[in-house]
């Protein structure tokens, strides 16, 4: 070979080698969806929830390697002795709010019927915490139950120690997020830009997908309630709705490989009510969540100048509402509220207290105003609402006006 080419060929080397060395160098998040944008089938690394070194190789794998061959199907196989359920056909809602839903726990719906109150208001979803057994036989006759009844099921919960579990620490501490002083602790969420947390976010996203199955297509990973971000020298230069938004792509990607019509709820939530992301945007199938926790339930929210909690107003909250929907459609925007929630008015604490937040003309104006931003989801926090808050109380009314308010709603 001439010297000429052999000079080309070094060339050509060397501008290969500076571009790869250029792609090492981009956030963790943005290599992770360049390697995994082709990969929708990808499957996960199976069995169960990654705690321990269950997979030796955790890293991303090569989207240009061939996938090893599937033995071919039986051509005759056997009757499947456990078929999945069929999908649900739900009837045509021509309400303004198509999601008229409550969250409780599953106590309350082992206590008190649920469904039967729920048809006598037009509510229409809901989704039940702290069961014993996801997945088991009493679980899934629940929700053969509210799908006969026209009643759709979803799990809305914390599950940023669920992604990456806080056993891993021990081993793996940079998994974990740094703390302002530069210490990693497990005391909540992650490092959101390791390469390896994100493989296992993948991974157990998918399992958790199969194990909390809606059958509303719409699925809820928020960060650990309260949780602060990483202040890593990558992560720290992420807002912490952006560290967030950064997780939740993720996990969209892993979703839809189990569920092509999976939607992930975007949490705007205590420390995650900020501005949009200006780095970080959203991957298909995200939707907009708004959970107003620092507001006051006896004004509108739509009063701006009321004064809530850790420092927010009711202007700041609907500010940054108003600003995320530039970016998410206003028709699959949920938002979650506390009108009925018994255990914010317990302090979180039993025995129960009588309902406080509930102030019915403020509850209209709420609903009006959510209807005026395009807002047609609406889901309120009703845990401890049981058999036990029946018994102390009695008067449960309260229930029927939350949901008939959405029902009958005419914008």
């Amino acid at each position: 070979m001439k010297r000429f080419d052999i000079s080309i060929l070094l060339v050509l080397f060397a501008l290969v080698f500076t571009a790869l060395s250029c792609t090492e160098k981009d956030p963790a998040w943005l290599a992770y969806n360049k390697s995994t944008a082709k990969q929708t089938d990808r499957p996960s690394s199976g069995g169960g929830i990654i705690e321990e070194d269950d997979d030796p190789d955790p890293g991303i794998p090569d989207p240009g390697e061939d996938p090893e061959p599937e033995p071919d199907p039986d051509p005759d196989p056997d009757p499947d002795p456990d078929p999945d359920p069929q999908e649900p056909e739900w009837p045509v809602d021509n309400h303004w709010f198509q999601t008229r839903g409550v969250v409780l726990t599953w106590e309350d719906v082992q206590t008190l019927d649920w469904i039967a109150l729920a048809k006598t208001c037009g509510i229409n979803t809901f989704s039940v915490n702290n069961f014993p057994s996801i997945g088991g036989k009493a679980w899934k006759e629940y929700v053969a139950n509210c799908t006969k009844n026209g009643i759709r099921i979803c799990y809305e919960d914390h599950m940023g120690s669920q992604l990456i579990p806080r056993s891993l620490f021990k081993n793996h501490p940079e998994y974990f997020r740094m703390n302002e002083s530069g210490v990693r602790t497990d005391d909540v969420n992650f490092c959101v830009t390791n390469p390896e947390v994100q493989q296992r976010v993948y991974d157990n996203a998918i399992e958790l997908g199969k194990a909390y199955a809606p059958t509303n297509h719409r699925y809820y990973f928020w960060g650990d309630d309260f949780g602060k971000k990483c202040h890593c020298p990558n992560c720290k230069q992420y807002t912490d709705v952006e560290q967030w938004l950064i997780v939740e792509n993720i996990v969209i990607d892993a979703l839809r490989t189990i569920d092509d019509k999976a939607m992930l709820a975007h949490l705007l939530y205590d420390n995650t009510m900020q501005s949009p992301s200006t780095k970080v945007l959203p991957h298909e199938g995200i939707f907009l969540q708004f959970a107003p926790i620092h507001r006051k339930w006896n004004y509108p929210i739509s009063n701006s100048s009321v004064q809530g909690g850790a420092g927010q107003t009711h202007g700041y909250m609907t500010n940054c509402l108003k600003e995320h929907l530039r970016i998410f459609p206003a028709e699959t925007c949920e938002v979650l509220e506390y009108w009925l929630d018994v255990t914010m008015s317990s302090g979180w604490q039993k025995p129960v207290k009588k309902i406080a937040q509930w102030y019915p003309s403020v509850y209209q104006q709420d609903i009006a105003y959510y209807a005026s931003l395009g807002i047609r989801h609406i889901v309120t926090y009703g845990m401890w609402i049981g058999g036990q808050y029946y018994q102390s109380f009695g008067d449960i009314q309260f229930v029927k006006d939350y949901g008939n308010g959405l029902l009958n709603y005419t914008k």
